[in-house]
């Protein structure tokens, strides 16, 4: 599995090094500090962005490594939630709004279920009923472990 690129990693930490070590000037009138203001939060735009892309990066990868069958559930479930809370906690923070569950790593897995459930029913020449048979008895194991 590929890792987060480094590019984008350096991006984001350039962004936030920039916004929170960014001494403002001396702002003359309201014209310049709005141009500012639309300036910081387009870097923050931006950075939101990079690590959101970077993100989906990283759920594809996991994807691609479930369905080769590289991955587990329970393993799979557990990198997303640690790359999470470390690069992105906004999917931890909406997640139970989409999946329901005890804890956040079920939420993830029912969630990577989701995912290979709905590419099934839209893509169905895509469908791998023995791959969402699988999903579905590891998530029960999942879940008894628990």
């Amino acid at each position: 599995m590929k890792s987060l690129s480094g590019g984008v990693l350096l991006l984001a930490c350039l962004g936030l090094t920039a916004i929170l070590f960014a001494q403002p000037g001396p702002v003359q009138d309201s014209a310049e500090r709005r141009a500012a203001s639309e300036q910081r939060q387009a870097e923050r735009y931006e950075i939101n962005r990079a690590r959101r892309d970077a993100f989906a990066q990283f759920a594809e990868d996991v994807c691609r490594d479930i369905e080769s069958g590289k991955l587990r559930l329970a393993e799979a479930s557990q990198r997303v939630l640690n790359y999470s809370k470390l690069f992105y906690p906004e999917y931890l923070a909406n997640l139970p709004l989409a999946e329901r569950g005890a804890t956040d790593r079920e939420r993830i897995a029912r969630n990577f279920l989701r995912h290979f459930t709905n590419v099934a029913r839209t893509r169905p020449e895509q469908a791998n009923p023995a791959l969402i048979s699988r999903l579905e008895g590891e998530l029960t194991a999942l879940m008894e472990g628990q």
